[in-house]
């Protein structure tokens, strides 16, 4: 179906004819990037003249494939508007703003939230309509935004007694920039950024640089950009001293400062002052199985539409509520996929529990905590949408809890979401910029995060390189990442969000590295060590560490054993409800396809037909 115009689509029969793109070619790769979103298009050369000469307008997908088809053969984005085809996008920029104050980061955020609920209330229209229009060049903003200021100077507000302003300007905080007596942007970057490692000198208690001293943690683009003071906040919460290292060594953990008391005679811990499993950052990685679906995230009388009274005070135990059910999401995602409806409620939490906070009245320290809160959740909901294949939902969601974590000055959490976004742009065969923005994680953390979490960023950095077929670079930033992990204690202050990350897991990912490095007995190797303890706690890692198997194998010429490792993970992926690893079953099975003919191939083919007829 079409919607009609008046007029000829000048714009888009003139961009075809710079791309040098006929309009059979167009059609076919419209059809070709539909059906790799699972979407079956029958356009031809017919509908292409119609979109110029009569200026019909396609809809669905359509308008977002078709710039798609041309950008890649430009070879750079290309927005609805140059193409005569805006009016197609019902919400074109919706959760792709990285704003510079907190107050509209505030109302981007809650206006995303809004936006999800709409779509599923609809039956998923709105994402479908956006399906085609991710474009990995809307990170580049977010991500040098926050390489040259990752944290706000301050997120409080205050009771809105005269109530002169909208609760979501309250409080605004100042343009990006420098803070005072910093450095500015493009001063030199000091030399102890060239080594691995942490090498920012100044109180060894929290990790920040003395004055006039600039952070070693700076952006790769050559700024030096010294953390504002607000950014101490993150330290409290990834507590480290700054001892020079000459190759890769990672920080040291420093004393966290103490408990702080308030007026109404609570005692609370560094940052969060939280109790229980969700204390914050450093309390631990989670443990224990899923037990059901908490009241935390499916509230028991659903809030109104309508934003609370912004005179309403936040207080650490609103927050602790937050924390809790990120915990409970987290396990949910790891042990039923993304698309499981216990991982659906997330978004849902985000817009009942989540936006009124936002909209309420805080302190500053209240607002850290709070804002760090909603970021995790946020960048949850970005991760398992990631997971069931709506990467433009995933990359707006990713774009949010970026901007929040600047807000929370949570330097390691922001690190966290640029390598969700680098692990995105390299399975959507972007590795050059998933490079870019693990590397960005990396480079910001020197110093701030514990050495856990610097392994983990460097092992995503390494699943880039890997991609783009560096096997040098994907081997330094491999083995960086393995020293790292070597040098991490039981004892350390992790964040709460890297529970998740063992020698299991860096064992899953190297493998990974190693099949896109075409080096199947490195795959075997690390394949071995990662299925070593299989856990109901991570089913899909599981799954997809066993098809990894199965192609190494493949490629090593073991079909018998490729078939096994495939028959397990059909197994495993139709216990869970994740796309991507619907994904990798359905990879296998093309490269299992010149042995058709095989008895094995064709019952591991028979079993895995209703795992890929079946939407995840």
């Amino acid at each position: 179906m079409s919607r009609e115009l008046r007029e000829p689509n000048e714009k888009l029969g003139a961009v075809l004819a710079l791309a040098g793109i006929s309009n059979a070619g167009l059609a076919r790769r419209v059809n070709d990037l539909g059906a790799q979103r699972g979407l079956t298009l029958r356009y031809d050369k017919t509908s292409v003249a119609r979109w110029v000469s009569k200026g019909m307008v396609p809809q669905g997908a359509a308008p977002h494939l078709i710039a798609a088809a041309i950008g890649a053969k430009l070879g750079r984005p290309v927005p609805l508007h140059e193409i005569g085809l805006a009016d197609a996008d019902p919400a074109p920029e919706v959760g792709l703003a990285f704003p510079r104050d907190v107050g509209a980061a505030v109302r981007s955020a809650t206006d995303l939230y809004r936006l999800d609920l709409a779509g599923r209330r609809g039956g998923g229209g709105i994402w479908q309509s956006l399906a085609g229009s991710f474009s990995v060049a809307a990170y580049a903003t977010p991500a040098s935004r926050w390489l040259i200021s990752p944290a706000d100077s301050s997120v409080a507000r205050e009771p809105a007694g005269s109530r002169t302003a909208h609760p979501a300007t309250a409080a605004p905080a100042p343009a990006d920039g420098p803070a005072p007596g910093t450095p500015a942007p493009g001063a030199a970057v000091s030399d102890a950024m060239t080594a691995e490692g942490p090498t920012t000198t100044g109180s060894p208690a929290t990790g920040t640089p003395t004055a006039g001293t600039p952070a070693t943690g700076g952006p790769t683009a050559g700024i030096s950009a010294p953390l504002d003071p607000a950014a101490r906040h993150s330290m409290v919460q990834s507590p480290v001293s700054a001892t020079p290292s000459a190759h890769d060594g990672p920080a040291r953990e420093a004393t966290a400062p103490g408990p702080r008391s308030f007026p109404d005679g609570r005692t609370t811990g560094p940052m969060t002052g939280l109790a229980g499993p969700m204390a914050g950052p450093g309390s631990g990685p989670m443990t224990g199985p899923a037990t059901g679906p908490p009241s935390t995230v499916v509230p028991a009388q659903p809030l109104p539409e309508t934003p609370r009274d912004h005179g309403q005070r936040v207080g650490h135990s609103d927050v602790s509520k937050l924390r809790e059910a990120a915990e409970d999401a987290r396990r949910w995602d790891s042990k039923y996929g993304g698309g499981d409806w216990r991982s659906s409620m997330v978004p849902e939490c985000l817009r009942v529990d989540a936006a009124p906070l936002l909209l309420g009245s805080y302190t500053d320290e209240v607002g850290r905590a709070l804002f760090g809160a909603t970021a995790e959740l946020t960048r949850l909901a970005g991760w398992m949408a990631f997971d069931t294949g709506q990467q433009e939902a995933a990359q707006r969601y990713y774009i949010q809890a970026l901007r929040l974590a600047r807000a929370a000055a949570d330097v390691p959490l922001g690190g966290y979401v640029l390598a969700s976004m680098s692990l995105q742009a390299t399975y959507r065969d972007f590795p050059d910029e998933g490079v870019d923005l693990a590397q960005a994680a990396v480079e910001r953390n020197r110093g701030l995060a514990t050495a856990r979490t610097m392994s983990f960023f460097r092992l995503v950095e390494a699943r880039a390189h890997a991609k783009a077929g560096d096997s040098t670079a994907a081997g330094t930033a491999l083995r960086a990442a393995e020293g790292w992990l070597e040098r991490s204690r039981e004892g350390d202050p992790d964040p709460t969000w890297l529970g998740f990350y063992s020698y299991d897991r860096f064992a899953a990912d190297a493998a990974e590295c190693y099949r896109d490095l075409k080096l199947p007995r490195q795959v075997r190797r690390f394949t071995e060590q990662a299925l070593s303890r299989p856990t109901e706690e991570y089913v899909r890692s599981h799954g997809l560490r066993l098809v990894v198997s199965a192609v190494a194998e493949l490629e090593s010429g073991n079909l018998d054993a490729a078939c096994a490792a495939g028959t397990r993970a059909v197994e495993v992926a139709g216990r869970i409800s994740s796309a991507r690893t619907t994904e990798y079953v359905r990879d296998l099975l093309h490269r299992l396809e010149p042995y058709g003919d095989e008895p094995r191939v064709a019952e591991l083919r028979e079993r895995a037909r209703p795992l890929l007829v079946t939407p995840a």
